[in-house]
């Protein structure tokens, strides 16, 4: 069957990635491993600022130990949400509050010492950008 309308493709990527984005709004129901294996294709994806922030939030939220992954997803928002994630006014700094969640989550909830100084690491980092959220949490940590 012919298409009588194309959409254009940028279109279609983009509309591509917000469906795979919206997948996450179950991840909090899904095992660490299901999480994972979810993650890795998103990222794989070359997901968008919406969708990554969609990500983030729904991490957040997930009950379960979190996915190792996460240090790779955080990489990414670091980079694309860096210059945003200490301004108020801007999306990136509800990003920055998540993301400092699970972080600092998944550092103390992980028994590998690699997945432990990857995440000093990007903590560094997260400081050195500012990010909200990120002195609370880990001052909650310390108690």
């Amino acid at each position: 069957m012919e298409r009588l309308f194309a959409l254009p493709v940028p279109f279609r990527r983009e509309s591509v990635r917000a469906e795979a984005a919206s997948a996450f709004r179950e991840l909090a129901n899904l095992a660490t491993p299901e999480q994972s294996d979810l993650l890795a294709a998103f990222l794989d994806g070359n997901p968008s600022r919406a969708g990554m922030s969609e990500v983030v939030r729904v991490l957040e939220q997930s009950p379960v130990q979190l996915p190792d992954l996460v240090c790779r997803l955080a990489e990414v928002c670091i980079e694309v949400y860096g210059e945003d994630a200490g301004d108020l006014s801007t999306t990136g700094a509800g990003v920055a509050m998540d993301l400092s969640k699970i972080v600092v989550r998944l550092y103390a909830q992980t028994e590998d010492p690699a997945i432990q100084v990857r995440c000093l690491d990007l903590i560094d980092e997260m400081e050195r950008h500012h990010f909200m959220g990120l002195s609370s949490e880990l001052q909650r940590l310390d108690r």
